[in-house]
């Protein structure tokens, strides 16, 4: 395999859709199922057409379609493996579940922007506060919505997207000094930030509650403000990694 551009999206021009399957890039792999359905019924897919497939972890191949039929695809091999090169800055967002946010929207666009984790939590201050069986249905959810999106942008490596939970402070505080950015209202600009992989915690409806910044304080994270108007809980996660990564 050898390392190529950042991402399978300069060989649109002679495979202009990207599939991401959860399996091995073998010499033929057949397609179906709802990915199937809109590779042959909407795009249109025939006989002759090119495609590239990756398997999520940064691995992608080109493949032909050999046959269509009622909404399956059966594909060929026709180049080699090829692995998409990492973020440059490994980026982890922790968006705080918020009433009204539709989670699945902030996944899909952190995706298209580069993050390499997604992390959703529960803050003092957030209303949606699902039980056990809602958290495994939105992080079924999300998992498809980050597939989706990366397809879209032609990323075939996926951002590891974690189940929501409870925001775990200690383990934010094991993190090198300075990695951690807490993107907070009139907090003062950040210094120079640091190489590497960094962490940011966005807030929900109401910000971050006195105890939440307390905590924060103790560990020395960073605090970074996001302008001079409060964003909404589903701005700022966009608005924080659009920064970072740039």
């Amino acid at each position: 395999m050898t390392a190529v551009l950042p991402s399978a999206a300069h060989e649109s021009g002679t495979a202009a859709h990207l599939v991401v399957l959860d399996t091995a890039l073998l010499e033929s792999l057949t397609v179906d199922g709802a990915d199937g359905h809109h590779l042959a019924r909407v795009r249109r897919l025939g006989a002759g057409a090119h495609l590239t497939v990756a398997d999520g972890s940064g691995i992608w191949r080109r493949y032909e379609v050999t046959a269509a039929r009622h909404g399956t695809l059966e594909l060929a091999a026709v180049a080699t493996e090829q692995v998409e090169a990492p973020p440059a800055r490994a980026l982890s967002v922790m968006p705080a579940l918020s009433k009204g946010t539709k989670l699945e929207t902030i996944a899909a666009h952190l995706t298209e922007l580069g993050v390499a984790e997604i992390a959703p939590v529960v803050l003092d201050r957030s209303v949606l506060r699902p039980d056990e069986s809602g958290r495994r249905r939105l992080h079924e959810r999300l998992v498809e919505s980050v597939r989706l999106a990366a397809m879209q942008a032609r990323r075939s490596r996926l951002p590891v997207m974690r189940p929501p939970g409870e925001l775990d402070v200690a383990a934010l505080a094991a993190l090198s000094p300075g990695r951690v950015l807490v993107a907070h209202h009139g907090a003062e600009p950040a210094p120079r930030l640091p190489e590497g992989a960094l962490t940011v915690v966005t807030g929900p409806e109401g910000g971050f509650s006195p105890a939440e910044l307390a905590r924060f304080a103790e560990f020395r994270a960073i605090w970074w403000g996001l302008g001079n108007f409060v964003l909404r809980a589903e701005t700022a996660p966009l608005a924080a990694a659009a920064r970072l990564l740039v």
